[in-house]
């Protein structure tokens, strides 16, 4: 395994949670992320909403890292029930070689569900996350999953269900947009809640001057 793969760099192992506002940047960051695992491995990327714009943003990052496009799948998918008996079946339709899945965004997921959110909450819960949890531990294959941030009052911003979904991750990324727009903030929430690097959004890049030893990418 290389030091110098991003996840190493920022040590982020197993099933991961990223999660901020909307046009924070959180697919921008599981992008870049993707594309360097290209370097390595196999990426399965799964999307949530139909929109096939991240696509090209994706396929730059491959580019700028000198990622291997034909390790990336994306598969794009916009009702709920099949979301979720895709991540289910993971286990038995997984490329044995691929080392990343991304599903961007669980919260459309979520979302799509509004009709039964008792259902949806029991099922992800019971079914969905343990899923995904069994999947890193039996497979090794490292899962991020992405999520919007509600703001429930002036002072508080949380993901939807993020008392849930942090019982089954084993990390949890807050993405922070900066007051100027310009950039946001990659923070690992622990007990330390750590700045691990600094996404400049209109330049698309990212910077991890933050994390030791490590450059900007």
């Amino acid at each position: 395994m290389s030091s110098h793969r991003l996840l190493d760099q920022l040590d982020l192992r197993g099933l991961i949670h990223i999660w901020g506002k909307a046009g924070s940047g959180k697919t921008m960051f599981a992008s870049k992320l993707a594309a360097d695992e290209s370097t390595y491995a196999k990426v399965e990327w799964i999307n949530t909403d139909s929109k096939q714009s991240f696509v090209a943003r994706l396929k730059q990052d491959i580019e700028e890292r000198c990622g291997n496009i034909d390790n990336v799948t994306v598969t794009i998918l916009s009702d709920r029930q099949k979301v979720k008996d895709l991540i289910l079946n993971l286990g038995e339709d997984l490329d044995p070689e691929v080392s990343l899945v991304v599903i961007d965004s669980l919260t459309r997921v979520l979302d799509m569900s509004r009709k039964d959110p008792t259902l949806w909450g029991r099922e992800m819960i019971e079914e969905t996350l343990p899923s995904l949890a069994g999947l890193v531990k039996k497979r090794g294959v490292n899962i991020i999953i992405t999520s919007e941030a509600r703001t429930l009052d002036e002072q508080t911003t949380v993901a939807v269900h993020h008392k849930t979904i942090s019982k089954w991750v084993d990390h949890d990324v807050h993405v922070v947009r900066s007051l100027n727009g310009v950039t946001s903030q990659i923070i690992r929430e622990d007990e330390k809640n750590e700045l691990v690097g600094v996404l400049a959004l209109e330049e698309n890049s990212l910077n991890l001057s933050y994390v030791q030893g490590s450059m900007g990418v």
